[in-house]
């Protein structure tokens, strides 16, 4: 019955789109799920980040969004153009991701203790403690999401993800 009603929802939502005969999404975007260890848990939710797939942006007038996924490696780079596809397992949701890591430390912590890598250091969001940081490639994203998760010192860690309807099952 839920799957039936959520499929009624979605119809309802991409009526406007297959009206203007506009594809909802390329046949390059299929749908899976990530592996176990690309998994995060985050405030509660299960958030998986799907290493090998970089989505592709439409910027056309009226019609900016996601227009598909290509197959990446863990080091091409993450950004506004090209990011990367996480998939939200509570929301049962794809999103997109730029790389961007916001993150607050506790008063004792200095952030340039922390093993930033390849990464550049982070910058002061709302001062004193909450930050943000923008990792540039798959492998980062993991590696610095999981050290910040990881870190005693920090209070919580989210990173930026844009939820998008045209990536469904």
């Amino acid at each position: 019955m839920q799957k039936v009603f959520l499929g009624l929802l979605v119809g309802l939502a991409l009526q406007p789109a297959i009206a203007q005969g506009q594809p909802i999404v390329s046949p390059d975007v299929i749908s899976i799920r990530p592996d176990i260890d690309e998994v995060v848990k985050l405030a509660g939710a299960n958030i998986g980040f799907l290493r090998t797939r970089r989505g592709v942006i439409r910027d056309e007038p009226g019609a900016l969004g996601l227009s598909g996924a290509v197959v990446a490696t863990e080091q091409d780079p993450l950004g506004p153009t090209s990011p990367g596809i996480v998939y939200n397992y509570s929301m049962q949701l794809y999103g997109l991701v730029s790389g961007e890591l916001s993150f607050e430390l506790k008063p004792e912590l200095d952030p340039r203790g922390l093993a930033w890598g390849a990464t550049g250091a982070p910058k002061v969001l709302v001062p004193p403690s909450v930050y943000v940081v923008n990792v540039t490639s798959g492998a980062e994203f993991l590696r610095v999401l999981t050290m910040l998760q990881n870190s005693t010192g920090v209070r919580w860690v989210e990173p930026s993800i844009r939820y998008v309807p045209e990536v469904i099952e």
